[in-house]
């Protein structure tokens, strides 16, 4: 089982393009979904993981006030379907960077699975 460990800090070029590291990479081989967290961070998916979020999020409310339909709509509403390019990069949307406060330089940091 594949688990996301360790700290990278990366450039963002100027299309706002972010190299994924290398140790990341195979993980991301089928594509990736981005989107927003709660406060200024990015969570970058692979499709696999992505899937199951989908589905635990199936059962949940989605026209209601109340936190888990608050948080399916955050999830959901923001996220981006992407793939890597030819020299393992991600292009990071304008409106995501602006949420996650990325303009230069960004810490790619793995929290397990």
């Amino acid at each position: 089982m594949f688990s996301f460990l360790g700290q990278y800090e990366h450039s963002l070029d100027d299309k706002g393009r972010l190299t994924i590291p290398s140790a990341y990479r195979g993980a991301f081989e089928d594509g990736l979904v981005i989107t927003r967290g709660k406060q200024h961070y990015l969570i970058i998916f692979p499709l696999e993981k992505w899937a199951a979020l989908v589905k635990r999020f199936e059962d949940l409310p989605v026209y209601t006030q109340d936190r888990p339909a608050n948080l399916r709509r955050l999830v959901f509403a923001h996220a981006v379907s992407t793939a890597l390019d030819s020299h393992g990069r991600v292009r990071i949307p304008d409106h995501l960077r602006t949420f996650a406060q990325i303009e230069g330089q960004a810490v790619l940091a793995g929290v397990g699975d």
